[in-house]
């Protein structure tokens, strides 16, 4: 993150609501570099890092479980809906567009939201799937699943004991594939 080519540590500290990064020196030892807050009662809890803007300097997204919403970019929220309760986030190119998109499991709602990005770096497009009524959309992944060319989507449900597959489209949609069952308990 400061740009001396040396690995650092970005990371949630819920109970004082900031993200915190640590410089490394690539010797094993890491210094406390930055905190930012991340508002009182957000509780910050997953984050994905990439450069989302191109920028050649990584960005921090943040899935906020205490509010309804993630900081995305320059402390740039998008709301994921009332009582959401987002949990965790990944990030890929859903619509094969060369820009990246992002997806997030919400644990209140029981779905999976996904944001598409546009050419001027916004997220106006919001996809909402449904992990099923009451599953707890606990974490999100992605990955090449079906050797289809197209990234997919795999969920794990915690209160449903499940994991949910949704296969990429190509377009930005997706198709509920798989759904595995009696995974106890599923995080």
């Amino acid at each position: 993150f400061n740009n001396d080519q040396k690995l650092d540590l970005a990371i949630t500290k819920s109970g004082t609501n900031e993200i915190v990064i640590l410089f490394g020196f690539g010797n094993e030892i890491f210094l406390l570099g930055k905190s930012y807050s991340t508002n009182i009662n957000s509780v910050p809890y997953k984050l994905a890092i990439t450069d989302l803007n191109n920028g050649k300097k990584l960005d921090i997204l943040d899935t906020n479980f205490g509010y309804d919403y993630e900081y995305f970019g320059g402390m740039t929220t998008y709301s994921t809906g009332q009582n959401s309760n987002p949990h965790s986030i990944a990030i890929a190119d859903f619509n094969q567009d060369k820009q990246l998109d992002i997806v997030v499991a919400n644990y209140g709602t029981s779905n999976i939201e996904i944001f598409i990005r546009f050419n001027n770096g916004t997220f106006d497009s919001m996809i909402t799937y449904s992990t099923e009524i009451n599953s707890a959309a606990y974490c999100v992944a992605v990955a090449y699943l079906n050797n289809d060319s197209f990234i997919d989507i795999v969920v794990t449900n915690s209160k449903t004991n499940n994991i949910m597959i949704f296969f990429g489209l190509g377009d930005g949609n997706f198709k509920i594939g798989v759904l595995i069952s009696n995974c106890h308990n599923m995080r």
